[in-house]
């Protein structure tokens, strides 16, 4: 479910800053991805990028890999436009519970 819906790939340069979104950071190399939400995702995905530029994301798993490997490699994009901004969280959740229970099999 998780692969389809990223299939689905927004062009974070012209985001609709005023949508909510789930959203996620992957490693092309060895596919691991760190989910996410935030209420504005073009904002927050500049966060990410200037924590990890600066080595300072709070994600270590994402800053090793970061720093270890081109920025090229990681890839941002939205999982899914939320329409209420009270059902981001347990969305996130649902995705990150699919993504984590297919991790373990």
């Amino acid at each position: 479910m998780l692969l389809l819906c990223m299939a689905l790939i927004h062009n974070i340069e012209n985001l609709d800053n005023s949508k909510p979104a789930i959203y996620y950071i992957t490693n092309k190399l060895n596919h691991k991805i760190y989910i996410g939400s935030s209420l504005e995702p073009h904002r927050r995905f500049n966060e990410h990028k200037n924590m990890l530029i600066l080595k300072s994301h709070h994600c270590h798993y994402l800053q090793n890999a970061y720093v270890n490997q081109s920025g090229e490699n990681f890839e941002f994009g939205i999982i899914e436009f939320i329409k209420h901004p009270t059902d981001l969280i347990p969305i996130e959740q649902m995705y990150l519970d699919i993504y984590f229970d297919n991790e373990q099999r």
